[in-house]
């Protein structure tokens, strides 16, 4: 049932989208014509062409492409971490989903140089690290049993079956993490660098209905930009049409 909703709200979305740009457009080329036809020739004789801010266009362009960017590198580190368990690059942005190392445990006693925690949205910084620089007291991303990302803190470690594992906790948690963690399966080593409240967006952009209305945005943003260029142009031939007749 929840799928079939999914799908119909897909499909119904995409049908007004549309039909919205469809109604869009001919608005845009109705008033295009009344331009070239001469019914605007008294507004436009006593005012100056309407021209659309070189700087404005400019920035609200930048931040898009910034905001394309950074969806679409989030998008392609979520999937490659899924696939691979590794970080895209050697330092990588991971967004924080709980608030398991927002504060500490009165029953966690921690070092006072211990790098601080972080909220749930924070975007925090890990960096790949070998096996031999992790030690207790470090934080770090790695995936649990079932395939979930946690980033939590070495509390412990233990050595078995010719490897070492990781005894974790979360800062605000009362007890260790019920699976030991295998260098293999650590993704990073929390640099101690962090954005707070971005992460909130990242999620949402790693999510298919993020990624759906982000693109709807840059679409929506797209289409008014090139409808105010057709408009801006139509005003300016038509000017220039009226000022020849003088």
């Amino acid at each position: 049932m929840a799928t079939f909703l999914t799908v119909l709200a897909v499909v119904l979305g995409a049908v007004m989208l549309v039909l919205v740009t469809a109604l869009f457009r001919a608005c845009v080329k109705d008033s295009c014509s009344r331009i070239s036809s001469g019914e605007s020739d008294a507004k436009i004789a006593v005012r100056k062409v309407r021209k659309t801010s070189r700087a404005a266009t400019f920035a609200v362009r930048a931040l898009m492409i910034a905001l394309a960017a950074a969806a679409l590198c989030a998008a392609a580190q979520s999937l490659y971490m899924r696939f691979t368990g590794k970080l895209f690059a050697t330092v990588g942005a991971l967004a924080v989903g709980s608030g398991s190392m927002s504060y500490v445990n009165d029953q966690n006693s921690l070092p006072a140089d211990c790098t601080q925690g972080f909220a749930a949205g924070d975007l925090i910084f890990v960096e790949r690290v070998d096996e031999d620089e992790l030690s207790v007291y470090d934080i770090i991303a790695f995936y649990s049993p079932d395939g979930e990302l946690i980033i939590h803190r070495i509390v412990g470690s233990l050595y078995s079956g010719g490897q070492t594992f990781y005894v974790t906790r979360g800062d605000a948690n009362g007890r260790n993490d019920e699976w030991s963690v295998s260098y293999s399966s650590v993704v990073g080593r929390y640099t101690g660098f962090k954005i707070p409240a971005v992460g909130t967006a990242s999620l949402f952009l790693q999510s298919w209905q993020g990624l759906a209305a982000f693109a709807v945005v840059i679409y929506i943003v797209c289409i008014y930009d090139r409808s105010a260029r057709a408009i801006e142009n139509a005003e300016r031939e038509r000017k220039k049409y009226l000022d020849a007749q003088k």
